[in-house]
């Protein structure tokens, strides 16, 4: 009967393999790192929006779907790739009285959406300011139902937040919605917004 030595370094790997190992580690942490950049430099680019009519001037997110032929607001932007709400940028001018406080206006839009939202809560109304001026911030949520019946789809919580400031006779309404799940991970897009925003 006949045994083969077996050496102990042969258990272990080469230098080479050793060496490729490392560098194949290497590599993939490059990749991920390069991935990592690519997703943050694309989250952050914002393309330029003016309204002359208004005045209104903003960065918005680049390639979100821009809406200006509205009755309603001014400029909407939304965000094509989130499923199943697209996640919301708003800015509204509606008139208001000579004597108007932004709480008027809050009001007035609690009344008008109760009407229209699905469950719309008032979550919160708290004083800001907005350029060095008093403003009103109000959060809220509502649920989302799809209005097709025939589209069997599951509602969606649906939380929001405007910031109100007085201009005048009119009232400037800045609007942030996303889906409830996701509202707190996105706020740093209205925080962007709000702070690019001129009127």
């Amino acid at each position: 009967m006949s045994y083969i030595e077996i050496d102990e370094a042969q258990l272990g790997l080469t230098r080479s393999q050793t060496i490729n190992s490392v560098l194949i580690v290497a590599a993939a942490a490059i990749m991920m790192l390069f991935g990592l950049l690519m997703q943050n430099s694309s989250a952050s680019t914002a393309l330029p929006f003016l309204d002359d009519e208004s005045g209104i001037r903003a960065l918005i997110p680049a390639n979100w779907l821009i809406t200006t032929d509205s009755d309603t607001f001014v400029m909407q932007a939304e965000d094509p790739g989130a499923i199943p709400f697209k996640t919301l940028l708003r800015v509204s001018i509606v008139p208001a009285g000579e004597e108007a406080t932004p709480r008027n206006v809050v009001d007035t839009l609690t009344l008008q959406r109760s009407g229209r939202l699905s469950t719309y809560r008032v979550l919160s109304i708290e004083p800001t300011t907005l350029r060095d001026d008093e403003a009103l911030e109000m959060n809220y949520a509502y649920v989302q139902d799809e209005p097709n019946p025939f589209l069997n789809a599951v509602p969606v919580v649906v939380r929001g937040r405007d910031v109100v400031i007085i201009r005048g006779n009119q009232a400037i309404v800045v609007t942030y919605r996303e889906q409830s799940s996701r509202f707190e991970a996105n706020e740093f897009l209205f925080e962007d917004f709000l702070d690019t925003l001129q009127f």
